[in-house]
C-alpha cells in the first residue's frame, strides 16, 4: 500500500507522501551501493552473477518506487516529445561543452601537480573491464539501462520530489538528485583515486543536462533516455574501435552544440527585427495545417515598448525580444493563470489591448500535486 497521511499528494489514482518516497530513493541508493560495498563474503550464495546484481542494482529501487510512489512521475515519459528533443539536445550541448572544458583544464592542473596521473588515468574500472571482454554485448545492454536509469533518477528521484514540493525550487531538487546520480558511480573514485574528479564533473553534468531537459520538457524522458543510452553506447563502443567511438562521441556533442547555437540564432535576428518569431520545423512547432499550432499564440503588444510579438522560439511568447520585459504568458504545462489577460491601455483609446504583468512577475509554479503536467 502506497505511504499516505499529511504531506501526501495526489498521482495516477494513488497517493504518496515524503515518507515512502524517502524510503524508496534509500532502497535505490542502497541498492546501487551494495554493488561495490557489500564485501564479498557477505553475498548470499548464487547471488553473485550479472542478472543478480542488476536486480540489486536496478530492480529493489524500482520496486520501492511503484509500491510507494507510483507511476505518477513517469506518466509523460513518451509525452512531449518535441520539447523533449529540443530541450535535450540543447542541454546535452551546453553542459557537454562545458564538461569539455573543465575536463581540459583540470587535465592540465593534474599533469602540473600530480606526478601519479598517468598511471591513475590509464587504470580501468570494473565496468570497463566487463565492457572489453565483450564490448557487442555491454552496447546492446546499454539500451535498456539507460531507459531505466533516467525512469529511477530523472522520473521518480527527481520527478517525485517535483511532484510532493511542486516545481518552484525545481532548480534546487535537479542539483541534489544529480548528486545523488553521480555519487552511486562510485567504482570511479575507487579506481582513479585523486584524478576521479575528471570522471565526476562529466556525470554531474551530463545528468544535470537531463534533469533540465526533463523539467522544461514538462515531463519527457524519451530523448535524455536516448541521450543517455547513446553515450554508454559510443563508451563501450571504443573496446572495438577507438576511433570510430571518439569521433561519435564528439560527433554527437558537437551537434547537440551546433543545435544550440541555431536555437539562440533564431531569437537574435528576430530580436534585432523588433519581433520574435519561431522557426518552422517539428522541434519548434507542431504541425497543423495552414491553422494556428497547439503552440501559436495570437500577436501580444509588449506592455512596455508596444511591439507586436508573434512568439520565441518555442512558438509561445513569454518575453519581448527587443526591450526583454515579461508577457506574462508561461509555458503552457506551467500554467497557473490565464495565458492572456486583458488591462487597460496606455491611452483612452486602446481600453482592450492585450497586455501582461509587470516585467518583474515570473512565470507561475506548479503547485505540490500538480508534476508532472498532463
Amino acid at each position: 500500500m502506497a505511504a499516505t497521511g499529511a504531506g501526501a499528494v495526489p498521482g495516477a489514482g494513488r497517493r504518496f507522501g515524503w515518507t515512502g518516497y524517502a524510503v524508496a530513493s534509500g532502497l535505490l541508493v542502497a541498492g546501487i551501493l551494495s554493488q561495490y560495498l557489500v564485501p564479498p563474503a557477505w553475498v548470499l550464495p548464487g547471488w553473485g552473477g550479472f542478472f543478480e546484481g542488476l536486480f540489486l542494482a536496478y530492480g529493489i529501487g524500482a520496486i520501492g518506487f511503484l509500491v510507494l510512489v507510483g507511476i505518477a512521475p513517469l506518466r509523460n515519459y513518451f509525452r512531449h516529445n518535441r520539447a523533449g528533443a529540443r530541450e535535450g539536445f540543447r542541454w546535452y550541448g551546453i553542459l557537454g561543452v562545458l564538461s569539455f572544458v573543465l575536463v581540459i583544464g583540470m587535465t592540465l592542473v593534474y599533469l602540473a601537480v600530480d606526478p601519479r596521473f598517468e598511471d591513475l588515468i590509464n587504470k580501468s574500472t570494473s565496468v570497463a573491464e566487463a565492457g572489453a571482454s565483450d564490448p557487442y554485448f555491454y552496447m546492446l545492454f546499454s539500451l535498456p539501462v539507460g531507459f531505466i536509469e533516467e525512469a529511477l533518477f530523472r522520473g521518480w528521484l527527481f520527478g517525485g520530489v517535483l511532484t510532493l514540493d511542486g516545481t518552484s525550487r525545481w532548480r534546487g531538487h535537479a542539483l541534489w538528485t544529480t548528486l545523488v546520480f553521480t555519487g552511486v558511480h562510485v567504482y570511479y573514485g575507487q579506481t582513479y583515486l585523486e584524478v576521479s574528479p575528471l570522471f565526476y564533473v562529466q556525470i554531474f553534468l551530463l545528468g544535470l543536462a537531463f534533469a533540465i531537459a526533463y523539467y522544461k520538457s514538462g515531463g519527457n524522458l524519451l530523448v535524455v533516455a536516448l541521450l543517455h543510452a547513446s553515450f554508454d553506447v559510443i563508451s563501450f563502443a571504443s573496446f572495438v574501435n577507438q576511433d570510430v567511438s571518439l569521433g561519435a562521441h564528439y560527433g554527437l556533442l558537437g551537434a547537440c552544440a551546433l543545435f544550440a547555437l541555431a536555437l539562440a540564432y533564431w531569437k537574435g535576428p528576430s530580436a534585432r527585427n523588433g519581433v520574435g518569431q519561431a522557426p518552422p520545423g517539428p522541434l519548434f512547432s507542431r504541425p497543423g495545417g495552414p491553422g494556428p499550432s497547439p503552440l501559436t499564440f495570437a500577436p501580444v503588444p509588449c506592455p512596455r515598448c508596444g511591439t507586436l510579438v508573434v512568439g520565441d522560439v518555442r512558438g509561445i511568447p513569454t518575453h519581448c525580444p527587443h526591450c526583454g520585459a515579461y508577457l506574462g504568458l508561461p509555458l503552457p504545462w506551467e500554467a497557473g493563470a490565464p495565458k492572456e489577460v486583458r488591462f487597460p491601455g496606455p491611452g483612452a483609446s486602446d481600453p482592450g489591448r492585450v497586455s501582461a504583468p509587470p516585467s518583474s512577475q515570473e512565470p507561475p509554479s506548479l503547485p505540490p500535486g500538480a508534476w508532472p503536467p498532463s
